[in-house]
């Protein structure tokens, strides 16, 4: 058997690891679920959606601060250690700042009165404020790689495959980019049919899209600025910018799952529907005792795989039945009503959202309907840009969409427009039904923003304070800023904002690139000029 395992080194303890699983995976199947502690609060942290979506899995590995270890596959010789503590990971003396300041820390008048008090809190914030450490060398520049395609399918669930098929037997060329390791999003996670690449297409496997930029000074013969996708590859050895010139952007991004909103909805043990899936694809048991709180296809997968395996499982209950989360440092149990439940798990599922950030920048129309944000496309994937297609669970389907006729019309110009058939019974789930139910009592807190360790007392604090709408409510609190951008929070935030006197949001907070965090190694192998004979500043290169 130890053969066919790796040896890593976490913060100086030996663990076996199969050939090419994520670090994240291989220490949760070790028992280790503490990987961390917050920013703020220095609370633990520990893995929750495993798909670099969250900071729950932040480490530093081989030097590099800040490596999400949910998307890096193990390797001999690997050395991987906790960072943002003074101590140990189980034993953080920082978490002090956790029991002097229990309804949240308003920093924006915390030790103002007094001047000399003010600049020492001011000192001392600077020293342990931010995550991580500078790498232990300079890290070298990674060139970009130039792409030209016509169509430039995002997302590699069965609404992609089926556009990037579709498109690629028109005649087109098609790069189809996926963020995990494989195909299939949440097909196979719910076991539902995925179909299979057909004409040729080029694929990029563990590749991200982080930017859509227009350059307004290249025009095509339409009169429509050259876009440019910017993708971050991940996979070892191909890490790098891919820098891709499309004619038509199609996105099928998905959608993401939500978290519960109950005190200690942050420790380490609390798992997505979708994570515990993953783990279980790895053979990992996310609990033997576990607790299911919330809704959807995913969870009940999750609850029925999980039962088949032995575990005992308890629900799913309602999100506003549950009035706590506990444990040091990991869940131990959930409190349901009036009951205390032991466990050592809990699955979160839905309510979800929308994958929207790269629409929002590429000039789709992105809506709130009361429960998540969503790419706002008609029955042909059309969005408010000319260029830009949206399919799928991105716009809000209750399933996903199948365009299962996709026709290329060529433009004198050469430009590509397509017709996008969604599939029938593809209705727009409705809002949630029932109204959020704040947790009473401040026995424990209530987060809203992971990263930036944001409570929901410091949103009430910005409602009464009068930054009623969301971006105020953001500038004020910080959620949004931190390492997932917003990717887990701006959601819940909406929601509950409304809920604490707040105005209820029409539009998401302006959605800015990059979408994933990047390297400067990887943004400085950006090349300077956009084409041969213009540089970015419009000024030609002097004469040698």
């Amino acid at each position: 058997m130890l053969e066919d395992t790796v040896a890593i080194q976490v913060d100086g303890e030996t663990l076996r690891a199969r050939p090419g699983e994520p670090v994240a995976i291989a220490m949760l199947a070790a028992g280790r679920t503490v990987f961390g502690r917050s920013v703020k609060y220095h609370r633990p942290r520990g893995a929750a959606c495993l798909r670099g979506r969250c900071d729950g899995c932040l480490m530093r590995v081989d030097g590099v601060a800040n490596v999400m270890t949910c998307r890096v596959p193990v390797a001999e010789g690997m050395v991987v250690e906790t960072q943002n503590v003074l101590g140990s990971a189980r034993a953080d003396l920082l978490a002090v700042t956790d029991f002097l300041f229990p309804e949240g820390m308003d920093h924006h008048h915390m030790f103002t009165r007094f001047g000399p008090i003010n600049q020492l809190m001011q000192k001392i914030a600077r020293r342990v404020a931010g995550v991580g450490k500078l790498p232990d060398a300079v890290q070298p520049v990674v060139p970009a790689r130039p792409l030209e395609v016509d169509v430039l399918v995002v997302g590699g669930g069965r609404s992609g495959v089926n556009a990037a098929n579709a498109a690629a037997r028109e005649g087109a060329t098609v790069a189809l980019l996926e963020e995990e390791p494989t195909l299939g999003g949440t097909c196979f996670k719910r076991g539902e049919p995925f179909p299979r690449p057909g004409p040729p297409i080029d694929l990029h496997r563990s590749t991200c899209a982080i930017a859509v930029h227009d350059d307004p000074t290249r025009l095509d013969p339409d009169g429509v600025p050259i876009r440019t996708v910017l993708a971050q590859k991940m996979a070892p050895g191909e890490r790098g910018l891919l820098r891709i010139e499309a004619k038509m952007l199609i996105l099928a991004t998905g959608s993401a799952e939500g978290g519960a909103v109950a005190p200690g909805n942050d420790r380490p043990g609390v798992f997505s529907a979708r994570a515990a899936l993953t783990l279980l694809e790895h053979g990992v048991l996310p609990g033997e005792h576990v607790v299911a709180i919330g809704v959807g296809a995913l969870l009940q997968r999750a609850i029925a795989q999980l039962r088949e395996l032995g575990a005992r499982v308890t629900g799913p209950v309602r999100s506003t039945q549950v009035t706590g989360i506990g444990g040091r440092p990991s869940v131990e149990y959930v409190k349901v009503d009036d009951t205390k439940i032991d466990c050592d798990a809990v699955l979160v599922g839905g309510p979800s959202t929308g994958v929207y950030e790269l629409a929002g920048q590429a000039g789709a129309e992105v809506r709130f309907d009361g429960r998540g944000f969503w790419v706002v496309a008609d029955d042909r994937g059309q969005t408010a840009h000319p260029r830009t297609f949206a399919v799928g669970r991105c716009t809000g389907r209750g399933v996903d969409a199948d365009p299962r006729d996709a026709r290329p019309q060529a433009h004198a110009a050469g430009a590509l427009a397509a017709e996008l058939d969604q599939a029938e019974g593809t209705e727009r789930a409705p809002a949630l039904p029932d109204a959020v139910r704040l947790p009473a009592g401040r026995s424990d807190k209530v987060f809203v923003c992971r990263c930036e360790d944001v409570t929901l007392h410091e949103l009430e604090e910005a409602a009464r304070r009068g930054h009623r709408d969301l971006e105020a409510a953001k500038r004020y609190t910080g959620f949004g800023t931190g390492w997932c951008q917003g990717k887990q929070c701006v959601a819940p935030c909406a929601r509950l904002l409304t809920a604490v006197g707040g105005e209820a949001p029409t539009l998401p907070m302006t959605p800015r690139p990059p979408f994933h965090p990047v390297s400067l190694a990887e943004l400085a192998g950006l090349p300077d000029r956009e084409h041969d004979g213009h540089v970015d500043d419009g000024v030609e290169d002097p004469a040698p």
